[in-house]
This record gives C-alpha cells, structure tokens and sequence, in this order.
C-alpha cells in the first residue's frame, strides 16, 4: 500500500493515510521521514511511523493485537537496520503496535545504540526475515523485499 518506488521509477503512488505515515528511502544514505521522498533510488510508504528525531513516537492504535513486527530504523551515524521483533517462545507473536516504540528503546539502550527514525514495515503473517543464522518464514503474500548483502 502506498508509495514504492525502484530503480527512480514510481510503480505505485503514496496514498494518504494515518497509519501508513511514513517513508523509507535510500538514495546515497537511506532516511525515514513523515514526507513523501522524491528523486529517490528506492522507496516503501509504510507506518507507522515509531522515532523521529530521537523521540519515541506515542501511537493511538485502534484493533492493536500481538504480531511479529518487522521493523526499520536508523542510527544517528546514518546506519539502517531491519529487524524482526518475535516473542522468545513463538515465532509467530510479537509485541502490540502500540508497545512497539517502547520496545525499540529498550533494545536500543541494551544494544548502545541511539535510534534517529524507526519506522514499522509489516508484520504479522506478511512478514519473513533471513540470514545465514535466522529464518522465519512467510505465512501469507510479501508485497516486496528488502535484499540486503
């Protein structure tokens, strides 16, 4: 849903949306922003949005139940990270969006790591995350994916 964009090319355009807030782009170092990018490499719409400028965002979500969330977020030395967030003895739940901020400073004060911008991509069962040491596997339709190397 919302806005994607490959190779400087818009295949789908941003939609306006309280939940989908947010946008992820790279271009020559990647940003998450509430405004729509332009003249980008890659960009997602996606949300909600969870840290803008070192503040964990407060979120008012209506139906909110427990998922694994997939998460993106970037580091105040412009590093980006992608994250899935699971509960240790499922690989199905995960935390409430609601909770999801909350949950993103505790493992940044655990890891030393000061968040700039967070934003949550998907979850829940259209989500999948691998590497070499990790996999969790999609239950249901991905609309696109991030390879990293």
């Amino acid at each position: 849903m919302g806005l994607f964009v490959t190779d400087y090319q818009t295949l789908y355009p941003a939609i306006t949306s309280s939940l989908f807030n947010g946008f992820l782009s790279l271009d020559d170092s990647p940003h998450i922003t509430v405004n729509k990018p332009s003249g980008v490499r890659l960009a997602v719409q996606s949300g909600p949005l969870l840290f803008l400028d070192q503040s964990p965002l407060k979120l008012n979500i209506n139906q909110d139940e427990p998922r694994r969330r997939s998460v993106s977020f970037i580091d105040t030395s412009q590093q980006l990270y992608f994250m899935i967030i699971i509960k240790p003895d499922t690989s199905y739940s995960g935390p409430l969006l609601v909770d999801l901020p909350s949950v993103l400073q505790t493992i940044a004060v655990e890891e030393n790591i000061t968040i700039n911008s967070a934003i949550n991509l998907d979850g829940g069962t259209a989500s999948a995350f691998f590497r070499s040491s990790t996999y969790l596997k999609e239950f249901a339709v991905i609309g696109s994916v991030f390879c990293l190397h």
